[in-house]
């Protein structure tokens, strides 16, 4: 057996395997193929990578929320009514929400399309079907849909009752979907003839 980890792994029989990957090599990895949806990864390559978009957008998340909290902080340091602090804080936490909103939903979706980029290629790792992946990316697209909607969408829309009932069948339909996918990209890889 071949233990060696370039691209074009390959074992006694001539069967493809996904080669084993670090940490900063998978980011590197999975940012080189932004929009490569085909051949494998392993199952550290796709963790790895897995581990770097969460420990990045909680960082945004962090960096934001520490950000508001000192900017209404120095406001209460300024003001001698409490009123006023609550009225003050109100508005900021509006414009803030609406630029924080942008800013994490831009880096979100600019960094998790690799993410399902090397998701396809896990599935085809483990050989399931990467059609498993779209059960999933249907909730979120849902989701964001919604988001997108619902400034727009008053409660006087005829239909709005409909589609919250539809949007929570998805959502917790996505839930579940998630879970599964995730049990599923856990797997170990199988060693199949090279057909990507």
């Amino acid at each position: 057996m071949n233990t060696n980890t370039t691209n074009t792994d390959t074992n006694d029989d001539g069967n493809y395997a996904a080669p084993s990957r670090g940490a900063l090599e998978a980011v590197r990895v999975c940012f080189a193929k932004y929009f490569d949806f085909s051949g494998r990864a392993s199952r550290s390559e796709f963790w790895w990578f897995f581990v770097f978009v969460f420990i990045f957008l909680t960082a945004i998340h962090l960096a934001i929320t520490i950000q508001f909290t000192f900017t209404n902080a120095s406001k209460f340091l300024d003001t001698d009514n409490l009123l006023e602090f609550a009225i003050a804080s109100a508005d900021n936490f509006k414009s803030t929400f609406r630029v924080t909103a942008t800013v994490i939903g831009v880096f979100s979706y600019a960094i998790l399309f690799p993410l399902l980029v090397v998701g396809v290629r896990r599935l085809r790792d483990i050989g399931i079907s990467v059609w498993w992946i779209l059960l999933v990316a249907i909730g979120k697209l849902w989701g964001l849909l919604i988001t997108i909607a619902s400034p727009f969408v008053g409660h006087e829309f005829p239909y709005v009752d409909w589609i919250n009932n539809i949007t929570g069948l998805i959502n917790n339909t996505d839930y579940v979907m998630s879970i599964v996918l995730l049990v599923l990209l856990c797997l170990s890889g199988k060693s199949q003839k090279k057909s990507f």
